[in-house]
């Protein structure tokens, strides 16, 4: 399995963990943005190690600060990290699929939530 494949695995875990500790805080009387939150430096590590991993499967040169934009700002770089280093059919197409995982990663998020609810 590809090392991209394997850290694109690792955020899903994170946030199926983040999805517990929402509730967990929640529960404790906190705001459930706390554990939001605290998926954001896990988040930013793990895509910038994903766009370095992905540049080296791929064989391209990083486009200029991409790295650091993907990990900072995702929905801002991750577009930019594709439709610069690839032509831009298959940017387009992995920016579709980019999409489609962050959606499937809010719900994995969600059921985390429902198996904090039923612990």
């Amino acid at each position: 399995m590809k090392r991209s494949y394997k850290i694109i695995g690792w955020m899903f875990a994170v946030h199926l963990i983040g999805g517990m500790g929402a509730y967990f805080f929640e529960m404790q009387g906190e705001s459930p943005l706390t554990a939001s939150t605290l998926l954001g430096l896990p988040m930013a590590i793990f895509l910038f190690m994903w766009c370095k991993a992905d540049t080296s499967e791929r064989q391209v040169p990083p486009p200029p600060a991409a790295t650091v934009l993907v990990g900072l700002a995702a929905p801002l770089g991750i577009p930019y990290y594709f439709l610069r280093a690839l032509p831009w059919r298959q940017a387009a197409v992995l920016i579709v699929l980019a999409i489609a995982a962050y959606v499937c990663m809010q719900l994995v998020f969600l059921a985390g939530w429902y198996i904090g609810y039923l612990f």
